[in-house]
């Protein structure tokens, strides 16, 4: 509703911006008329995806409205005018306005739906308001954010001030995915699902068992998640008739010692698996962690923008630019190298801390630079900052997270990169904005991280390895897992590998651990997957897509608006992928999308090599860049920081996670500091083409050596690894 809104208050000045060409009156009525384009989808989308809700959920499909609402108005906020790509502009828009409304068709139906089957009995009513209620406070937010920006002046209002409401609803996207990404399906959904699956067997039971009669049986019932088999049970707890009944199970966390009834180790790791529940703590820690990615994205993302005032006060010519650009990434080699060791005998909690201060003490000497020496200078120090996060923020969560849901939480990191570049590049494109002022605003979050990171605890397994501390571990786990948990399980598997770790020589550990037979695999992974997304040409859109379109005749306005417009593009797919990535796979995910980046990269260079790398061909270069931002950030980026964090043996998780970021950044680095004298030499379209085939070269590379790790405790990665069964087939048979 806020989404709506927001549109219908500034469709007044739609006409302006994509209708300048025919009456006033006329554009008034075409830019109300791409309002009702929404409405004329909103039927169908009601249906489908109701339709949808009946057959694999109310959840998916409230988390699915969400993302279609979401993408539509972001990609409103960051559309080009009509004066920059022509009649473009208004059918871009009408697309816009239609994925918003399909998704808007089911919003309220299936929010309505999940609310009163979720409620209680005798709270459905006031349950069943609070969608309404919500939609109310929706306009309330969306007048306000409205109000606010049309104080400026007009020619700003009409230029970018506009846009504002609709970026800014990344927030609220974001807010609302975690909380139905937390959100547990009805009981009624999942005893219609078991009914559908098993009617055969419930037809013969008339009239069905009370619930106290069921219950005493399911406890004891070696289930996962969702799964239903047929029992003999008494019809009534005193009854001595007995029959047939369908049981599923609902809540399959059972307390510690159920193994001793039958239930076997496998057993268990299925159970928390369908057990791995968020709590409010494990979100915080996540939430927190991850505005150490959003620093990353800001901090890489601003220097794009920056770059243009900076040459002009500080009248540098390329190389000092490609100096500038990369001396974050020489810091972030030092600091993700360094920072290993730190986590090692200090713990990843207090690196941290040390990393949240080198954040605020870089961001601010980077404002206040005398000269384009000292500002690169300072772009080190915030690099080691940046590096020492990389490698030790994901294996931190990683560390924390349940397994059912570890891939998630690890991949806030990596959203929030995406959330920091968008940032960036909005920032960048309000050139009233002093590149002083945005770089040095980057110690504000980190401030705030430096607050949170106090409150939150060391990392349980780092207790136990380094300290023998298992009565703390214990208490982080508590804090850490749902209501129910089998914290006794994950802290016997910690234990236990702990205990095989004291057995071992120490050669075995930390860096010189990783020289032994067994880790290569994992290393050969991990250091292959965080080249390869480098090389896969994200550096070269995210740096220098400004640069590159101005040298070929873009004016600077529409090149830093495309900016945000790939931007954006790269927030949605980490958001998308932060829901899908634990139930499609890492593995599959990457075979599906990396295709479609090296397509785009070779649509892109036959542009330029053709000669149609011009503004008259605005249309067809913003698509390929867009398709390109699509897959590549639903791909490969979603696996960087991912896979390193839960690939590794825990004896050398720290010096491998480091060696992983180095490779990282040291191929960043190399990529930064030749790309433009390779664009000078070769061309922008043949540049375009050997990314292209990096990318068939990184899906060779997953396809042969990377297994599917979705589903997998850190410690039975581990146990693969040394059984030397690490191959993708070894992952599939096992």
């Amino acid at each position: 509703m806020r989404n709506r809104r927001a549109y219908v208050a500034t469709s007044i000045v739609f006409n302006k911006i994509f209708f300048p060409s025919v009456s006033p009156f006329a554009a008034t009525l075409a830019s109300f008329a791409t309002f009702g384009r929404g409405f004329a989808v909103r039927p169908i989308g009601g249906l489908l995806l109701a339709h949808l809700g009946d057959r694999i959920g109310r959840r998916p499909v409230l988390i699915l409205t969400v993302v279609l609402m979401g993408a539509g108005t972001l990609a409103i906020g960051a559309l080009p005018t009509y004066h920059q790509i022509g009649i473009w502009a208004p059918v871009l828009l009408v697309l816009c306005r239609m994925m918003q409304g399909f998704g808007v068709g089911a919003e309220l139906g299936g929010a309505y739906v999940m609310s009163t089957e979720a409620a209680q009995e005798h709270k459905r009513g006031l349950y069943g308001s609070l969608p309404g209620a919500g939609e109310f406070i929706g306009v309330v937010i969306a007048s306000g954010a409205i109000a606010a920006v049309s104080t400026l002046p007009e020619d700003d209002f009409l230029s970018w001030g506009w846009r504002i409401p609709f970026l800014a609803s990344a927030l609220v996207v974001v807010i609302a995915l975690l909380i139905r990404n937390a959100a547990p399906e009805t009981e009624q959904f999942e005893a219609a699902r078991a009914g559908a699956h098993q009617g055969r067997y419930r037809a013969r039971v008339s009239p069905a068992p009370s619930p106290a009669a069921i219950r005493p049986f399911r406890a004891h019932l070696p289930l996962s998640s969702g799964q239903t088999i047929q029992v003999r049970a008494p019809r009534d707890p005193d009854s001595k008739e007995w029959i047939t009944v369908s049981v599923q199970s609902v809540d399959d966390r059972r307390p510690s010692g159920s193994h001793e009834r039958g239930t076997t180790a496998e057993t268990r790791r299925t159970d928390r698996a369908g057990a791995g529940g968020l709590n409010g703590h494990m979100l915080m820690a996540a939430v927190v962690s991850a505005i150490s990615g959003l620093l990353y994205g800001y901090d890489t993302g601003i220097i794009s923008g920056a770059l243009l005032q900076i040459s002009d006060e500080f009248h540098i010519g390329s190389t000092m630019k490609e100096t500038i650009a990369a001396g974050i990434l020489l810091g972030a080699v030092i600091g993700s190298l360094v920072c290993s060791r730190l986590c090692e005998r200090f713990g990843r909690h207090r690196t941290i801390l040390l990393i949240c201060g080198i954040f605020i003490a870089g961001s601010l000497t980077c404002a206040f630079a005398p000269n384009a020496v000292g500002l690169a200078l300072a772009r080190v120090l915030l690099g080691f900052a940046v590096g020492g996060a990389t490698q030790t923020v994901p294996m931190y969560v990683a560390e924390l997270a349940p397994m059912a849901i570890r891939g998630r939480l690890v991949l806030c990191f990596q959203l929030a990169i995406g959330a920091g570049i968008v940032i960036a590049t909005v920032v960048g494109a309000t050139e009233a904005v002093s590149w002083r002022v945005a770089i040095g605003a980057a110690a504000v979050p980190a401030l705030l991280m430096l607050l949170g990171q106090l409150r939150l605890p060391e990392s349980p397994r780092w207790l136990i390895l380094r300290h023998g501390r298992t009565d703390r571990a214990r208490e982080v786990l508590e804090e850490l897992r749902p209501e129910g948990y089998d914290v006794d399980a994950e802290l016997d598997e910690i234990a236990g590998l702990a205990r095989q770790q004291e057995d071992t020589d120490r050669a075995e550990r930390g860096w010189r651990g990783l020289r032994q037979p067994w880790v290569r695999p994992a290393l050969i992974v991990g250091c292959g997957i965080a080249a390869f997304t480098q090389l896969s040409g994200i550096e070269m859109i995210i740096y220098y897509a400004p640069t590159i379109l101005t040298d070929n005749g873009f004016p600077q306005a529409d090149a830093l608006r495309i900016s945000v417009a790939l931007g954006v593009v790269y927030l949605v797919m980490m958001i998308v992928g932060l829901w899908i990535v634990d139930k499609v796979g890492r593995r599959r995910l990457t075979l599906i999308m990396v295709p479609g980046a090296a397509l785009s990269l070779f649509a892109l260079g036959a542009l330029y090599v053709t000669g149609h790398g011009t503004r008259a061909y605005v249309p067809a270069i913003v698509g390929c860049l867009l398709a390109f931002m699509f897959f590549n950030a639903g791909g490969l980026q979603l696996m960087g920081w991912l896979t390193g964090s839960e690939i590794h043996p825990l004896s050398v998780r720290s010096a491998a996670t480091s060696v992983q970021s180095a490779t990282l950044w040291s191929t960043n680095l190399l990529i930064t500091l030749t790309l433009l004298t390779m664009i000078n030499a070769f061309g922008v379209g043949q540049v375009f083409w050997i990314y292209a085939l990096f990318n068939v070269a990184a899906w060779l590379f997953v396809w042969r050596r990377m297994p599917e790790l979705t589903g997998r405790s850190l410690e039975d990665i581990e146990r693969h690894l040394k059984d030397r069964k690490f191959r993708p087939q070894d992952f599939a048979r096992s």
